[in-house]
């Protein structure tokens, strides 16, 4: 799965982030690829934010960013 090229302000919690998103969409829909989609767009919005506890993406921010982008990953 290709990456999605973002800005960097924060690497705070991008991994905890990711594996948070992975596991929420997967419990959702059973699918491993929606997963781990849905995680890179959540890893990706996360980083885009600075700080690192506000670098926390809401549920709708990743949202959002995922339908927005997710054509181009």
């Amino acid at each position: 799965m290709p990456a999605i090229e973002t800005v960097i302000e924060s690497r705070g919690s991008v991994g905890t982030i990711f594996n948070c998103a992975l596991l929420h969409k997967f419990l959702e829909t059973r699918d491993i690829t929606a997963a781990a989609t849905f995680a890179n767009a959540a890893a990706a919005t996360s980083l885009a934010k600075p700080g690192d506890f506000t670098a926390i993406p809401t549920l709708d921010e990743v949202s959002a960013f995922y339908s927005k982008y997710s054509s181009d990953i």
